[in-house]
């Protein structure tokens, strides 16, 4: 399926907005007031997308109440959680969800209704349901929040994906060098990157990290070196390394602060300022990051 909504180039991430969140939090979950006053911020920045999901606390709840005092269009992408493994079960419990996250929502209609588990959209009942629940003019698209390349590929062989969220940053590589997003902008999947800072491990100082990324010390301090010898940010520097990938039509950020927001913006718009020849400078650094430390499920 092809998705003709024109989304921003970058989504606000939301899971910041309900719980506690990334390998190194940098500040707290920010209040009620400070999540209106950030999706407001991340509206006039001009980011007509947010990503959440039913397993994100507060989050969509926080969203819901901020459509509620708004008459602007915000494009959300919400994400099921794991579904039981029965088939009449685990339709029901995927209308269930979708009940419930459109309720915390405020009764907004989703753009695009993703499978956390990326294992349940190869499932045809709930292809079926999904196919349904789009027939009926509640939900747009919908597609799968993948972690592995097997996940991927699976799921681009499912008629009438229109989504896939998929981890992409300088430490990892993958899904680029395997022609997974070339293959899904091919079919008009909407390609979401996620990680694009790698929960915040590639901007923080290297001896700051916790004692489980000790493997990965050299090539992030290589990374550091790399970036200032280039004159840019480690922020730039990663929103660059997933902003020329073609194919990709939008990256998913979490911010915490409307003054985070500042910072991306600023940086993003120093990342288009940059020599593209720069960019295998920057992915020679990260070619020895530990594989068993880019997947944050297993940190």
């Amino acid at each position: 399926m092809t998705d003709t909504f024109d989304v921003s180039r970058i989504t606000l991430g939301a899971v910041q907005l309900g719980l506690p969140y990334g390998a190194v939090p940098t500040s707290p979950m920010p209040n009620e007031g400070e999540t209106q006053d950030l999706l407001s911020a991340a509206w006039e920045a001009g980011i007509n997308a947010v990503d959440t999901a039913r397993t994100y606390g507060l989050s969509e709840e926080r969203i819901g109440r901020w459509l509620g005092k708004t008459t602007l269009p915000l494009a959300i992408a919400t994400k099921f959680p794991e579904l039981p493994a029965d088939a009449v079960s685990g339709a029901q419990a995927l209308r269930q969800y979708y009940a419930e996250s459109q309720a915390a929502l405020g009764g907004a209609p989703f753009r695009y209704y993703l499978a956390h588990h990326a294992p349940d959209i190869m499932r045809p009942e709930i292809q079926d349901t999904l196919r349904a629940l789009q027939s009926a003019g509640q939900i747009d698209c919908f597609g799968a929040s993948v972690y592995t390349l097997s996940e991927a590929e699976d799921a681009l062989s499912v008629p009438d994906l229109g989504a896939l969220q998929i981890p992409i940053s300088l430490a990892d590589q993958r899904f680029v060098d395997a022609g997974i997003i070339a293959a899904a902008a091919a079919q008009g999947v909407v390609v979401f990157a996620r990680s694009v800072f790698l929960q915040g491990v590639l901007l923080r100082e290297p001896a700051a990290l916790p004692a489980l990324f000790e493997p990965a010390l050299p090539c992030l301090s290589k990374f550091g070196q790399c970036c200032a010898d280039l004159g840019i940010s480690k922020l730039s520097a990663a929103l660059f390394a997933v902003d020329t990938v073609p194919g990709i039509a939008s990256m998913v950020i979490g911010v915490n602060r409307p003054s985070q927001l500042e910072e991306i913006k600023t940086a993003f718009l120093a990342a288009h300022e940059m020599d593209k020849t720069a960019i295998e400078t920057l992915r020679e650094t990260m070619t020895t990051f530990p594989a068993d430390l880019r997947d944050p499920r297993d940190w």
